[in-house]
């Protein structure tokens, strides 16, 4: 079966020294490419890397990569910390919240206000505590592009890219805040 999905992915970096989080890599898979293989992906992210958290989209496709996932041993990785969240429109109260009502604990799951987390992102990459790489630095040109092009439009309540285009397949256009 191939996905319909445009699964992003970015691998993450925070220093023991300071709380600046660095982008260390970020990568969009292309369109068509069959679950079993975006996991398969992942995991060698997660493991070569011996991340300590991993976090991911709780609602649709996200859902079925994390089972291929679990199958492939994610919940068995030591001292890997899974953090499943559900995007909702904005909201009242704060930006995450946990809910923990569930009887079984990897049931449990965040809720994330995605408008404004989205802002607190570009806020953070604009005040340089969330750094990126160059683009000399990845293989991953469209990820960078679309964090980089990210622009408010001032005549309207959106976020959107300057590559707004399609044909683009932009990550972060036209998200409301």
């Amino acid at each position: 079966m191939v996905s319909d999905s445009y699964t992003a992915y970015a691998v993450l970096g925070l220093r023991r020294d300071s709380d600046l989080i660095d982008v260390l890599y970020g990568k969009r898979i292309k369109h068509g490419v069959t679950p079993a293989d975006e996991a398969n992906e992942i995991m060698d992210w997660i493991r070569g890397t011996g991340a300590d958290a991993f976090t991911y989209d709780n609602g649709g496709a996200g859902f079925a990569r994390l089972e291929i996932m679990n199958h492939q041993g994610l919940r068995e990785t030591p001292g890997l910390v899974v953090i499943p969240i559900n995007y909702v429109r904005p909201r009242a109260g704060d930006v995450m919240v946990p809910h923990t009502g569930m009887r079984e604990s990897d049931l449990y799951y965040y809720t994330l206000d995605k408008s404004r987390s989205l802002a607190i992102t570009v806020m953070s990459i604009k005040a340089t505590r969330v750094r990126l790489p160059g683009f000399a630095e990845t293989d991953e040109k469209a990820f960078l592009r679309d964090l980089l092009t990210l622009r408010e439009d001032p005549n309207s309540n959106y976020f959107s890219s300057a590559f707004n285009d399609p044909k683009q397949n932009c990550i972060l256009s036209n998200w409301q805040h």
